[in-house]
């Protein structure tokens, strides 16, 4: 239930902020759908609870069409939706980052991600030259990167030294582009 407390999109994160709770989001109706529970705390701790055994007990959330519920990219009454929709313009609207902050936004993860990794195995990103490019060390760290966090080949090449991936199938080409093309 934390996690959902802590979800940005969840109307239950309001449940125990009524100063917080926007004026168009009534939680009588989800209160009273989980067996007439009042909008105080000992409604709100029983719809906890009910909450947690709906998670647990995936045939009553069929039999309820919780799928059907939950089509859409926003639930709630029109007014609500709006708002939802003025909220997401506004952001999109600050963050208006160039191609090159697209682009470097990832990278920096990446690099926090990288420095993680070779803390861990005690190495230096400053020997990587010296080790062959199919070190076991870098293999690792690729592998690792690529699945977490969908590194691009030529960004891990470079970094851990591990050959150039504009060279084609010549002597020096990136052992990254024979393990994942």
């Amino acid at each position: 239930m934390d996690e959902l407390m802590n979800y940005r999109w969840s109307s239950y994160r309001y449940l125990r902020n009524r100063k917080k709770r926007p004026a168009m989001l009534a939680l009588d109706e989800c209160l009273a759908s989980a067996g007439g529970l009042q909008d105080k705390s000992t409604g709100w701790r029983r719809y906890a609870r009910y909450l947690a055994w709906l998670q647990e007990d995936e045939p009553t959330r069929k039999k309820m069409e919780f799928a059907r519920m939950s089509k859409g990219w926003a639930i709630g009454e029109r007014k609500f939706r709006k708002s939802v929709a003025a909220e997401d313009r506004d952001i999109r609207q600050r963050v208006q980052l160039t191609f090159a902050e697209t682009r470097e936004a990832p990278e920096l993860q990446w690099e926090t991600i990288l420095e993680s990794c070779l803390k861990v195995l005690s190495m230096n990103l400053g020997d990587a030259g010296a080790f062959p490019k199919s070190a076991d060390w870098k293999v690792a760290i690729a592998t690792y990167m690529k699945l977490r966090c969908m590194t691009r080949n030529a960004w891990l090449a470079d970094k851990l030294a591990m050959g150039d991936l504009t060279g084609g199938r010549k002597t020096g080409q990136s052992l990254l582009f024979d393990i994942y093309g």
